[in-house]
């Protein structure tokens, strides 16, 4: 998309102004979703849906929202460190009338429609010491090069799960999970994994996979998601389950840390001399795991924290979109390229 690899300002503005505008339309849905949501939930004895959101993490919304302050607290430094970064090398590609190295990041140059991850603007923002050439694996065009299609992708995945000692995909997953986008219907293509009846082996997968670096990521990490669906099913249903609606999410992402530059040559990806190129600089490595895992932390707990200033009633309908952008503000550090009204719906 534009987006992701434009690097014309005023494109990526436009891009993004766009993005945007899309919104606005469902601002009262929304809303409408929040009261029906509301209701729901106190008809099952919880104050709100920010309550029955977090019950199974065994503690109450406020003390969630607390207790993920904390860890942000730990984690903010670094975040800090690599915003610092980015937004000087960012200025430096795009001139300080477009970046400026002091105050928030615009939120059209991130490579990303929401700022949650950064990874495809690592050219901009990195490059090795080590060498003449950056030691950075261009996945997403060895992909294409090699001519590999959605299915092998799937499969180079599952052979990662098989490797580990787990038992492959049962025929019903190859028959009944959604790869590909249709053309004769939409979908909605956001990446998820399904235990449909894991006493019958019904687990499926359901994402519009592209040939790029990024989805190659997210199949391991949906995988990683049936394959743990695939370990507990002989268990009883009420241990089917992990121990809180974070812990999938948790074992999904651990897998993805084994993609690496060995095991891109195991797989017959890249040659020996490209791995041992890719492990002389292991910083290239972190910073496209920074890029993507550490940048995501504050998006996705301002994203909580609105929704349940929202759900709560706590921000008004009239201040929806302000209290989103002070909420990037605050913990994201981006800010808005051009200033937005309140008659907008950016969140949507």
């Amino acid at each position: 998309s534009v987006i992701d690899n434009s690097r014309d300002p005023e494109e990526l503005l436009k891009a993004w102004e766009g993005g945007r505008n899309i919104g606005k339309p469902m601002k009262d849905m929304y809303l409408r979703m929040v009261e029906i949501g509301n209701q729901g939930s106190r008809d099952l004895g919880y104050e709100g849906l920010t309550d029955l959101w977090f019950s199974q993490y065994d503690m109450d919304a406020e003390e969630f929202l607390s207790e993920t302050d904390r860890v942000w607290g730990e984690l903010k430094p670094l975040y800090d460190a690599l915003h610092c970064h980015v937004r000087n090398e960012l200025s430096e590609h795009y001139g300080e009338e477009v970046v400026s190295k002091e105050g928030y990041l615009p939120a059209h140059v991130l490579g990303n429609m929401w700022g949650q991850s950064w990874a495809n603007i690592y050219d901009l923002v990195y490059s090795s010491e080590n060498s003449e050439e950056d030691s950075f694996i261009d996945l997403t065009k060895i992909l294409e090069e090699k001519n590999i299609n959605e299915i092998e992708m799937v499969e180079m995945a599952e052979n990662f799960f098989i490797s580990l000692g787990f038992q492959p995909l049962s025929e019903t997953f190859w028959e009944r999970s959604l790869f590909i986008k249709p053309q004769d219907h939409n979908v909605v293509c956001h990446a998820s994994a399904w235990d449909l009846n894991s006493d019958e082996n019904d687990l499926r997968i359901k994402m519009c996979i592209e040939r790029n670096a990024e989805d190659f990521s997210t199949i391991h990490h949906e995988l990683g998601h049936i394959f743990y669906y695939q370990a507990y099913s002989h268990q009883p249903d009420i241990f089917q389950g992990g121990a809180n609606d974070g812990f999938h999410e948790a074992v999904g992402d651990l897998l993805t840390l084994s993609i690496t530059p060995d095991y891109y040559h195991k797989i017959g990806m890249i040659s020996e001399v490209d791995a041992i190129e890719a492990k002389s600089d292991p910083i290239s490595l972190l910073m496209q795991q920074a890029l993507d895992g550490v940048v995501s932390v504050p998006w996705t707990l301002m994203l909580d924290k609105w929704r349940a200033g929202v759900f709560s009633g706590e921000t008004s309908k009239a201040d929806l979109n302000n209290s989103w952008w002070r909420l990037r503000e605050y913990y994201q550090g981006i800010g808005a390229p051009r200033e937005r009204g309140v008659d907008v719906f950016d969140p949507g």
